[in-house]
Formats: structure tokens, C-alpha cells, sequence
């Protein structure tokens, strides 16, 4: 395909995802579509697994051990899915976000290890000169990449090491007994639930340009809505084993966000079989069935 085709292709994946053009460049697909749902099955591993963190949390949770990952949404991460990589992208404190993952000396995410760090400025000299970091880890039992970065658009190698990466454990660390433990109490997936899984993981923070949907990072009202409360209690709760799973939640978004969002002609997953009632929905892919309720 021209390379206009695929600037086009960059561009469109951007207005949904919050990707800068570059960033969405890196991951658009290579015959003309957004590549959202395209990776190596590393990556689809480690995306279920990161799934059963995000869409666990408060009293919903049916998580066997506490995790912090799930606070990440009220930073609104952009998420930027790649073949071969998982990328977050925080402008303002990606140390934070990635500080979610990590208890030291051990892992929140059982298996993550840091493998390389960089902070550095660009610009004019001063005061105000923008400083950008960028974290890379690896996800020790699947292999796979995982990046936290400021700054969506480069691979930079060469700068001072990131803040606080002396205090995380690097590939040379060997998973504690516990560690080992918690990455064994995960139900199996079925390889469709994990593609269902790993869809929302990609659509995170997302929202249809022509505003008929939004996701929010599932924290607070997306598009601006109106809130629903002073003080809400933002909850998931992610279950289920094999080909059958559900996944409830509170307040944002609602049921009819992800459906739009899935069936959406651009930006939506066509295999996925989409069963929507009063209150709840399924997704069905194959013999798989994700139920969607918001409670």
C-alpha cells in the first residue's frame, strides 16, 4: 500500500485512540487497518493478564491478592498496542504509573522486571525545558514488552536512568516463591476470551472522534459528562474460567459505550458477536463468552 494510505490509516487509529500520528504509526496494521487486535501471542498472553488487574478493583474485585494496578486509570493513560509491545503513555508522571506494577522488591504484576530506563529534555535551555522518561520492562513469563513512557513518539536510548528505577527489580532478580504463586491463581483463559480481553485492554482510553462513545479508563465520566456522585466508587470485578467470563462494573462506562465502541465500523472488533439486553451484554468470539454488566 502507498505511504499516503498508511499516514491515513495512523491518523484515523489517532483520532480514536489519543495516539499522537507517529505513535499510532508504530502500531497501525500493515494492509490498511488500525492494528489494534494485531500480536504476537506473547503479547496476548500478557494483555489478559494485565485485563485481570484492570478490571479488578474496590468491591467488585474477585482478585485472590491485593493489587495496586487497577489505580492507573486516574492517570488516563493513552495506551498504544503494537505487535511486538504494550505501550502506556503518562505525560505527567510515568514513574507513578509504572510505581502500580511494582512493591519492592517485588513485582504487583507477577513476572515484570525492569530492563531499561532513560529521562532526558529537549528544547531551549531553561527553566521550562520539557522533561520526558521512559521505562521498559519485560513480563518474564510470556516474554513479553512493556513500555511506560512521557513521550510516545521516540525510542530514545541515551539519557540519565528514570527515576526511581534503583528501587524495581531488574531480569537478573529471579521471581520470588510469592511472585510464582500469584501468577499460578489467574483462571485459564480460553485463547477467545483472551482476544476479547486484550481488545478492551487496547481500547482502554478511547473515544469516537464524532463523540457517540467513550470509555474514560473506566474512571470517571468520559466526554464530560455529568458525574453521577460526589465520591464514587469506581468498581470491577473480572471472573470466570475458560471459554466463560463476565465482567461487571460501576458508573463509567456504560454498557452501551463498549457496545458502541466494539461494533464500531472503524475501530471495532467484527469478529466479536455482540448480544446486548436491557442491562448487561455478551460478547461472544467462537465459543468464548465475555458477559458485560454494569451494576
Amino acid at each position: 500500500m502507498s505511504r499516503s494510505v498508511h499516514t491515513a490509516t495512523a491518523r484515523k487509529r489517532a483520532a480514536f485512540t489519543g495516539e499522537t500520528p507517529i505513535a499510532a504509526e508504530y502500531g497501525r496494521g500493515r494492509q490498511g487497518n488500525l492494528g489494534l487486535d494485531r500480536c504476537i501471542p506473547a503479547q496476548l498472553e500478557m494483555r489478559s493478564r494485565l485485563a485481570w488487574h484492570l478490571f479488578n478493583r474496590g468491591w467488585l474485585s474477585t482478585l485472590p491478592y491485593e493489587s495496586t494496578i487497577s489505580r492507573i486509570a486516574s492517570y488516563s493513560p493513552v495506551v498504544s498496542a503494537r505487535y511486538k509491545e504494550l505501550v502506556l503513555v503518562a505525560k505527567g508522571a510515568p514513574v507513578n504509573v509504572l510505581g502500580y506494577f511494582f512493591n519492592a522488591p517485588e513485582a504487583v504484576f507477577p513476572g515484570l522486571r525492569l530492563t531499561h530506563s532513560v529521562r532526558w529534555e529537549e528544547g531551549s535551555d531553561g527553566p521550562d525545558r520539557p522533561q520526558y522518561e521512559r521505562y521498559e520492562t519485560v513480563h518474564v513469563p510470556t516474554g513479553a514488552k512493556f513500555i511506560v513512557t512521557s513521550h510516545p513518539d521516540t525510542t530514545r536510548e541515551v539519557g540519565k536512568p528514570g527515576y526511581g528505577s534503583e528501587m524495581w527489580v531488574g531480569v537478573d532478580m529471579k521471581m520470588a516463591d510469592s511472585e510464582a504463586f500469584n501468577h499460578k491463581l489467574m483462571p485459564p483463559m480460553s485463547i477467545g476470551i483472551q482476544r476479547i480481553l486484550a481488545a478492551l485492554v487496547a481500547r482502554f482510553n478511547s473515544r469516537d472522534p464524532g463523540g457517540r462513545w467513550a470509555t474514560g479508563s473506566w474512571e470517571g465520566p468520559p466526554m464530560g459528562r455529568k458525574s453521577e456522585g460526589v465520591g464514587a466508587d469506581y468498581s470491577r470485578g473480572l471472573s470466570g474460567g475458560g471459554e466463560v467470563w463476565s465482567l461487571r462494573w460501576t458508573l463509567y462506562p456504560t454498557v452501551r459505550d463498549i457496545v458502541d465502541m466494539l461494533a464500531d465500523p472503524v475501530f471495532g472488533v467484527p469478529e466479536i458477536e455482540i448480544q446486548q439486553r436491557t442491562s448487561s451484554a455478551d460478547l461472544k468470539l467462537g465459543d468464548a463468552l465475555l458477559r458485560l454488566q454494569r451494576v
